[in-house]
């Protein structure tokens, strides 16, 4: 199943969930623009796939990983500032929409940023991205982009609180 079988429906049902895992279906039909059934039914054709966990709504387990699968690019970038612009770069970037992630590192690069954009639009995302660095007149050193694929996403806390240790 690609992302040529997703159509603007499965597109924004994925959307709507994966901002808010306790959605109901009454509340995605409404907001899609569909029958509480149709709903319904995207979502199990969605979960047949492998697009979305089995168990989303019974327990808001929501697990969309496999991005390439619905069209979606994952691009991690790595940029460098003049010591001037780092604050500047950081709070632009938050405020992003493609921007999913950032990490304020030390090292070669100052920050690294997890893009979400849509497949065969990269090119144009990141130069767009460039560019308005640019235009906000943010002291861009260094700009390098990798194409990724996201396999993992874990955000639990990896030591047990009670006993104090990893």
């Amino acid at each position: 199943m690609g992302s040529e079988n997703l159509d603007e429906t499965d597109r924004r049902i994925l959307s709507l969930i994966s901002r808010n895992s306790n959605i109901r279906y009454s509340e995605l039909a409404d907001e899609v623009g569909v029958s509480r059934n149709t709903a319904y039914r995207r979502v199990k054709k969605l979960k047949e796939w492998g697009i979305i966990n089995k168990d989303f709504i019974t327990n808001t387990d929501v697990d969309i990983l496999e991005f390439e699968r619905i069209g979606v690019s994952t691009l991690m970038v790595a940029m460098k500032f003049d010591i001037e612009s780092f604050e500047e770069a950081s709070e632009f970037l938050k405020e992003r929409e493609e921007v999913k992630l950032i990490f304020e590192t030390f090292g070669e690069y100052d920050i690294i940023a997890v893009l979400f954009g849509e497949e065969g639009k990269e090119r144009k995302m990141v130069a767009r991205l460039r560019e308005n660095l640019k235009n906000e007149k943010i002291g861009l050193e260094d700009f390098r982009v990798f194409s990724t694929s996201l396999k993992k996403a874990d955000f639990t806390l990896p030591f047990n609180f009670e006993e104090g240790e990893l």
